[in-house]
Formats: C-alpha cells, structure tokens, sequence
C-alpha cells in the first residue's frame, strides 16, 4: 500500500509539472504577449525542445528520484527511518519545490534568450523583454513551488512521516527547514490573491495595448481560462492548507477531551515541525508528565495513606504540625516473635502482608489512618490529617472491624498452614501535635504526644487481662451511648502516677 503511494507520489510530480507547463504557455502566455510572439516564441520552442531546456526537467525528475530514495528503501526494508533519512524526508517538499523554482527560473530564462537573442523575434512594446520575461517566469516559478510544496508536505503529513518516522518528537532533528504557520498564510496568500491579480492585471494592460491588432475573443477566452485556472490552483492549494491545520486541531481536541477524562495514553501524531507540530510535542510531554504524577501518587498513597497523600500533595509539606485532639488505635500480634522462628522469612512478610493489608481496609473504610507499620504492629489515628467529629467512634468500628476480619483470615491461614494470630488493641483519645517531622530532605507525617504512648500502654494491658481490645476512660466518655463496654479495672499505667479507668466491647 504504501510502495503504492510511493510509485503515485513519483507519477504525479511530473504530470503536475507538463500542467503547469502547458499552463504557462497556453494560457498566460497570451495574456502577456502579443498572438504573433506567442506563435513565434512557440514555433521556435519546437525547435528547442530536446535542448538543455529539457535536460531541466529530466534533472528535476532525477533529484526527485533521489530525493524518494529513503521512502522506497525503508518500504523495501520494511523499517522506520534513521536520523538522516528522517530529515530528508521532512525537507521533500522544500528541496523539491526549491528544485521546481530553480528549474521554471533557468529553462524560462534560456528559452527567452533563445528566442529573443539566438532567433532574433523582435519585441517593440517594450525596451528589455528579457527582463519582462523573467518577471513572469518568477510568477510561474513561484507559483509551480507552492502548489509542489504543498503538494508533497501534504503527503508527508498524511502518508510519510506517520509511517516512516518512528518518534513523535520532530523539532529535535537537526538540519531541517522550519516554515511557520504565518509564512505558510503568507505563501496562501501569494497564490490565492497576489499571483492572479498581477495576471488579470497584466491582461488588462496587454488588451489596452493590442486592442487594435488582436482578436478580442481570443484574449477574453484565454483571460477566462487562465482565470478558472488560477482559482482552480488556489482551491487545491486552500485545501491542502485546511488540511495541515484542521485535522491536527482536531487531533489536539480530543487529546485535550482524553487528558481532561484522565486518559493519559493517547498521544498526538506529530507530523510537522512548525509550531502546530511543536504543540503537539508539548501536549505529548504534558500528558506524559501527568501520567508519572499520576503514578507517583498512586505509588505515594501505598508507602502513605491516601488521607496523608493529599494532604501533603496540598502543599502542605511544611516542618511541625499543629495540636489536635485525635484517636489513636495501637495494635499489635501476640507471640509474633516465637512464630517468628520456625518460619521462613518469605513466608513471614507474605503472612504479614495478608494480615496487614485486611486491617488496613478495616481501618481505612472507617475514616482512620495507617500513621505507620511497626514491625508487627500497626498505629492508626482517627481525626487527622483530615478532621472528623466522631473519631472515638471510628476507632471503635474499625476495631470491631479487625477483630471479626482477624477471625475470617486465621480460617484462611488454616487452609493454607500458616499458624493462626491473635492480637491486642488499645485505643485512647488524647491531644497530639499532628504534623510534618523530620527534616527539609525527608520527612514524614506522624503523631506524638503522651496519648500515643498511652494508647500503646493500653494495648500492652490486653495480655494481662486476656483480652483482645482495651479503651480508655476518654475513650469510653465519647462512646458509651453507642457501645455495649465493660468496665475492667482502676489501672495505673507506665509513665503515669494516676490511675485510669480501662473498658472493653465484648
């Protein structure tokens, strides 16, 4: 398919050039001549035709050929183009038209020469018909460079460049021309308006002058014809021109509506080097970008709690934090260290890992969070980072929580020989410094205060009294209206000279 659009590529170029080239000669010719020069200047032309002026074309055939010489190899190949090739084939349309110019201005030139100097025609209107013919060669040549220019970067963008090219960054390759969008509206602009008028105008002066030696019908006809021509060329030439601009801002549309939808995979088709191209290149990079934040995020809320992610992503990463009465949950597992010592230590992070991660959903689905993992234990808060007014609460539900999911994981460790867990759990509500510690290089979100410390204590008090979960008095004050507890003793607690109430749920 794409040799196909090659082998067409290579055979349109020279039929476009024979249009052109009849159009100049039957078409503007008699609007800038007289009908006797036009008759000589071709009779002689005839004569010429195997001159060096066809060796013109025939040399802009072979720099074509040279010039498809990496698209029909990297076809043959079957490969994506090398960084030489890669430029080559982004500066076909401006070496080729650069080529087509050079040759309308040589061959337009010699042939005047040979009709004005070498055959002698003599041209009355005007002193220097050398230079009257170069003028409207440079029209022509002008024009045949937008119409192949456009022709192939139309081609390139649609056919070449998507298939042959394998990255979606082009402004990094070296050595390629960059035309910008507003030279590409100038060069629009040439051929739409500036080129035709100059012909119409030319015709005009040329039927003033020959009004009364010509065939007016022949002049209106050749005017009428030039005329659709030109307005023909411009069409093609508008939409080639629609096309660069419109399916690209197309293409930025819906990538724009992907990223916006949180699709970060879709990438813009980067086809030109202009700034529409470089756009796109900017969009590739901001949805690349958007999806490693992305990443990092999701990745940042496993080694922290989502609760504590968002809070520092809200640019709250400054040192030290602020008072806060919280809840705090301790839990630890009870003779972990003897199991500990007749398991492998694969086995020991994978049975932790289970534990770990179905007391986290018990925690997290009651609005706590996992402050850290400590060894084989686990602090939780409730009301911080983000504050809740029923944090002694959720402590309590996510504690029930844990104890009725511990009893569904031992039923599965059973099945699959690893030793049943127990656990102890203490819960405390007191005042703490809620905030950043650690220093400007590495920090982490914590709570401390003596209520932390009590809520440890308290856990450690399970063992003694064989129970799985111990509440503090404070605790106790918030939520005895809504638990069924159990009063358990007057307990004097390390680090404290007082006694406190100690309670538990049955």
């Amino acid at each position: 398919m794409w040799m196909f659009r090659i082998v067409f590529t290579f055979i349109l170029i020279p039929i476009l050039g024979n249009i052109l080239t009849a159009f100049w000669a039957f078409l503007i010719a008699p609007l800038v001549f007289s009908p006797e020069t036009n008759v000589l200047y071709q009779s002689i032309m005839e004569k010429y035709y195997y001159s060096p002026i066809s060796l013109i074309f025939i040399a802009l055939f072979l720099i074509f050929s040279y010039l498809l010489k990496p698209l029909i190899l990297l076809e043959m190949r079957k490969e994506k183009a090398g960084e030489r090739e890669a430029v080559r084939i982004m500066n076909l349309p401006i070496l080729f038209a650069g080529f087509v110019f050079c040759g309308w201005i040589l061959s337009g030139t010699l042939a005047d020469i040979l009709v004005y100097k070498i055959e002698g025609i003599e041209f009355k209107i005007f002193k220097y018909p050398l230079l009257l013919g170069f003028s409207f060669n440079l029209f022509s040549a002008t024009f045949s460079f937008i119409l192949f220019f456009y022709l192939l970067e139309f081609m390139n963008r649609i056919w070449f460049i998507p298939n042959y090219i394998g990255t979606n960054i082009l402004s990094e390759f070296k050595g390629i021309y960059r035309l910008s969008v507003k030279n590409h509206f100038l060069i629009f602009t040439f051929s739409a308006s500036i080129y035709p008028i100059a012909i119409l105008m030319s015709a005009i002066l040329n039927f003033n002058r020959y009004i009364d030696r010509i065939n007016l019908d022949r002049l209106l006809t050749a005017s009428f014809y030039a005329s659709g021509f030109l307005i023909l060329m411009s069409l093609l030439i508008m939409i080639f021109l629609s096309n660069l601009y419109q399916s690209p801002l197309i293409e930025m549309k819906k990538l724009a509506r992907s990223i916006q939808e949180g699709d970060y995979e879709t990438r813009f088709r980067v086809v030109s080097t202009d700034e529409i191209g470089i756009l796109g290149e900017t969009l590739n990079s901001l949805s690349a970008k958007l999806k490693e934040g992305e990443f990092i995020k999701e990745s940042f809320g496993k080694m922290v709690s989502p609760e504590v992610r968002d809070y520092l992503l809200e640019e709250n990463t400054n040192l030290g934090g602020e008072t806060r009465e919280i809840t705090i949950l301790f839990s630890d597992l009870r003779g972990f260290t003897t199991i500990s010592e007749f398991m492998p230590p694969d086995k020991i992070v994978e049975l932790l890992n289970m534990y770990f991660e179905r007391m986290t959903i018990c925690i997290s689905k009651n609005h706590g969070l996992v402050n850290k993992y400590i060894g084989d234990a686990i602090l939780a808060v409730f009301g911080t980072p983000l504050p809740h007014p029923d944090h002694p609460e959720n402590a309590i539900l996510a504690a029930l929580d844990m104890r009725r999911e511990l009893v569904n994981l031992n039923s599965e460790f059973r099945k699959i020989g690893f030793p049943e867990l127990k656990m102890g759990m203490g819960i405390h509500t007191g005042t703490v410094l809620a905030g950043n510690v650690g220093s400007s290089h590495r920090m982490e979100f914590t709570v401390i205060g003596d209520a932390v410390n009590l809520a440890s204590r308290l856990e450690g008090l399970c063992k003694e009294f064989n129970k799985d979960l111990i509440l503090s008095e404070d605790t106790f004050q918030f939520i005895q209206s809504r638990f069924k507890t159990e009063f358990i003793s007057q307990k004097i607690v390390k680090g404290r000279s007082i006694p406190i109430g100690i309670y538990t749920i049955n």
